[in-house]
């Protein structure tokens, strides 16, 4: 796995907000797991995405427009197997909460 900016939006204050984030690559898209190390509430990234989709990723000094999408049901259960076998503590987090971790995909913008 290697690491990514992601630049959000504060869903209250409006403001540019960014977080450097593990993510696993599959073709064009990225994807992200909002585990917040088994904490039983989504990270403040995630709440920014659900309120707003568009955001920015930056990669190796390449930034890009996104969009992103909550992945669901065996899609999600794949990509978050995929994050287990890259990194053991994605399968720890989920057993310190109740709450499913969201997997999102980070899509670029008009692709």
């Amino acid at each position: 796995m290697s690491v990514l900016l992601l630049e959000t939006t504060g869903n209250k204050s409006g403001r540019p907000r960014s977080v450097g984030l593990f993510h696993l690559e599959r073709d064009a898209p990225y994807f992200v797991v909002a585990s917040y190390a088994g904490e039983d509430r989504d990270p403040a990234w995630a709440k920014n995405l659900r309120a707003e989709a568009k955001a920015t990723v930056t990669i190796a000094e390449q930034s890009l427009p996104i969009v992103a999408r909550i992945l669901e049901g065996d899609e999600r259960q794949a990509m978050f197997r995929r994050f287990v076998e890259a990194d053991p503590a994605y399968g720890e987090y989920t057993e310190r909460t109740t709450r499913q971790s969201p997997v999102f995909e980070l899509r670029p913008e008009g692709s």
